[in-house]
């Protein structure tokens, strides 16, 4: 199977001065970089507290009983 990775993050580079992370993402993806595909960027810690409750498994209800496994 051939080596498959996603990019996160680059070294210095001369000249390239990135104000974010999300720009950073960015600028990996232009120059043919994989990249995770369901990275997101969030303008307030509300949506991304929105997002985090959109990913977390649903609670068992108050009806259903354990069994102990």
């Amino acid at each position: 199977m051939p080596l498959s990775i996603w990019v996160y993050g680059s070294g210095h580079h001369e000249g390239v001065d990135f104000e974010s992370h999300w720009e950073t993402l960015e600028w990996l993806r232009e120059h043919g970089f994989r990249t995770n595909p369901f990275a997101e960027r969030f303008d307030s810690i509300e949506d991304v507290a929105a997002a985090c409750q959109r990913l977390e498994p649903a609670a068992p209800s108050s009806t259903t009983r354990s069994t102990g496994l």
